[in-house]
């Protein structure tokens, strides 16, 4: 496969972010398969948490979101990729540039042996999203009865999940590397 280069274009607004190696390991990991809004922008290597540019503009702004936008609509229902698998499959058939934070990740997780089909335990689940908010930077408090920080929401929704859902496997975490007294 090959990867795009990833230089600042000036037709692409500010508060469109590029997507990270951290954050491509992170959507390589979901239970969920990509939307398709979502597998443009990983394709393109923009953040699937910058969706708004393209829902507007069918991202007529974005020439590469723009192409992967019009290829990805035309798949029929049953030729919509399954997985995050069936959609790194389609990328290498059809051999389409993958933006580098992909690669990266990609690579990663084929040297961590972590794209492997073994059902994923609530322990590896709550601890593996654990360590999502430590990537991001979060302060996690030491209680499970504090309050969770500001962010949670988004990484839940990179996830699939809902809010709660995601915040409950964090304060289960944090009790059981902190257990009350």
């Amino acid at each position: 496969m090959k990867y795009t280069n990833e230089a600042p274009r000036p037709d692409i607004p500010s508060d469109v972010e590029n997507l990270t190696e951290t954050e491509a390991r992170n959507w390589l990991s979901f239970s969920k398969p990509w939307t398709i809004e979502q597998a443009t922008l990983i394709f393109a290597g923009h953040s699937p948490k910058s969706r708004h540019f393209f829902q507007d503009d069918g991202a007529s702004g974005f020439w590469l979101a723009f192409n992967f936008w019009h290829r990805f609509k035309s798949l029929s229902k049953d030729s919509t990729p399954k997985s995050q698998k069936d959609w790194l499959e389609l990328a290498e058939r059809e051999n389409w540039p993958l933006p580098r934070a992909l690669m990266a990740a990609i690579s990663s997780e084929k040297s961590n042996q972590q794209f492997q089909t073994k059902q994923e335990s609530a322990v590896e689940r709550q601890t593996r999203r654990y360590q999502m908010c430590i990537d991001s930077g979060m302060e996690l408090p030491t209680t499970d009865f504090a309050r969770l920080p500001n962010g949670i929401k988004e990484l839940a929704n990179i996830e699939g999940v809902k809010r709660q859902a995601f915040s409950k496997d964090i304060k289960i975490h944090i009790n059981r590397i902190n257990p009350r007294k």
